[in-house]
């Protein structure tokens, strides 16, 4: 039992010297994934919004070895009333090495089904 018990300890040791130590505080990273539902309760002021809705959702995965990545993506729709409807979509995806030196994103946004812009960098 005690010998099986340090063999393993041995293999996770080799393991986190291979991929690099976890930076997560409080334990190990955990993928997971989450998505929330947009509605606009209340418009405020000279706000020319009758009503929003939309949905965020955001992903994360990755480990040490491979790297983490995390998505996000939020689209809108709003209403200013008449017919005068927006639609909004903006995504973003981020990835890091596991050890924190290399870090790339991109980030792009529409707004009625065209193109409004893409941003994206390398380091």
């Amino acid at each position: 039992m005690v010998r099986s018990f340090r063999t393993s300890l041995g293999a996770l040791a080799i393991a986190a010297l291979a991929c690099g130590p976890a930076k997560a505080a409080g334990g190990p990273f955990l993928p997971h994934q989450a998505l929330y539902d947009l509605s606009l309760a209340k418009s405020r002021g000279s706000s020319p919004i009758n009503s929003a809705r939309g949905r965020i959702l955001y992903n994360f995965s990755g480990n040490a070895c491979e790297g983490y990545t995390s998505e996000f993506r939020q689209v809108s729709e709003l209403d200013a009333g008449e017919g005068k409807l927006t639609l909004s979509d903006l995504r973003s995806t981020s990835w890091e090495d596991g050890a924190g030196k290399t870090y790339r994103f991109k980030i792009e946004t529409r707004m009625n089904d065209a193109d409004a812009g893409t941003t994206s960098r390398s380091s």
